[in-house]
């Protein structure tokens, strides 16, 4: 093998290398970017449905929404199927328990099926603590 023909090789080899490493590397930042803007969402949903709970013994996901939207803030739903769709969702309470303090282990808000993620599902707690769970 002549050298010119060697080097364009070797040339070759290591841009194929770089561009999958790149590639790779861009792969794990999105899905980290897109995790970290998830539990950002149920974090600030969470939050504003526990101060809500102390005052209004029946919060809906509507009352969340106006709230963000009055505080002018807003929700990533990064890896939403559907835009229109709600991209979260209050669990509602157990039949004989009136409070979610009571609860402090007790799941508030959780990710709908409308997300491209199959494996995990984000979950707000009422101490507000935030978890992402396999489903």
């Amino acid at each position: 093998m002549r050298p010119a023909r060697r080097s364009i090789l070797l040339i070759t080899v290591i841009g194929v290398l770089l561009v999958t490493m790149a590639t790779n590397v861009l792969r794990v930042y999105v899905r980290h970017r897109q995790m970290n803007h998830r539990v950002e969402d149920v974090k600030l949903l969470s939050g504003i449905f526990i101060n809500l709970a102390r005052s209004n013994s029946s919060v809906r996901m509507e009352d969340l929404l106006r709230e963000i939207q009055r505080r002018h803030l807003h929700l990533w739903n990064p890896i939403a199927i559907n835009p229109e769709l709600p991209s979260y969702r209050i669990v509602p309470k157990e039949q004989n328990n009136d409070d979610y303090a009571a609860l402090p282990g007790a799941v508030v808000i959780e990710e709908t099926n409308n997300t491209r993620d199959t494996k995990l599902r984000v979950r707000g707690y009422a101490d507000g603590a935030v978890c992402a769970a396999r489903r």
